[in-house]
């Protein structure tokens, strides 16, 4: 057996930046890696740099995730010309903000998504709040459905293997 055939294939074929995007963890890259990635990613975004698009979140386990943030989505949005077609919002087991946001492209093609978050029912202004962060988040996922990019919430992370 040749070293050749002991080392992992994936790692032959893929780059540190694909490996790290694969696996949604930029730990282990220097900041100079992750500032390179980040601007080439917001420039295939066709995204002004200048907005901060994209956010680096460490997560408790020491990973560093890549987030599209609002801002980002946003602009995804204008730039593939995705428009709302509806955002609604339900209140579930009385205690969950749930909003579902429909988003329409040039060509017609619908894209539905949904954001949840949890509020304190015996304290209204947490209800307002739920609501503006559920719209929030329904419209930054349906959009980054919508063009194609799948990004974790944070709040999926650790149920999502690092590769």
């Amino acid at each position: 057996m040749t070293e050749t055939d002991t080392q992992d294939p994936v790692a032959t074929i893929v780059d540190e930046r694909t490996r790290a995007l694969l696996r949604n963890n930029l730990a282990g890259m220097s900041r100079e890696a992750i500032g390179a990635l980040v601007a080439d990613l917001t420039a295939r975004m066709g995204v002004d740099p200048a907005l901060a698009p994209i956010d680096i979140i460490p997560d408790r386990d020491g990973a560093l995730r890549p987030y599209i943030n609002a801002r980002g989505a946003s602009e995804l949005a204008k730039r593939n010309q995705l428009s709302d077609d509806s955002l609604d919002w339900e209140i579930v087991r009385d205690s969950v903000v749930l909003v579902t946001c429909v988003q329409r492209d040039a060509e017609g093609r619908t894209t539905r998504d949904y954001g949840a978050v949890p509020f304190d029912p015996d304290r209204p202004p947490t209800l307002a709040r739920a609501i503006k962060q559920a719209a929030t988040s329904a419209h930054r996922r349906t959009t980054l459905r919508a063009v194609g990019i799948f990004l974790n919430e944070p709040a999926e992370w650790t149920a999502v293997p690092d590769v």
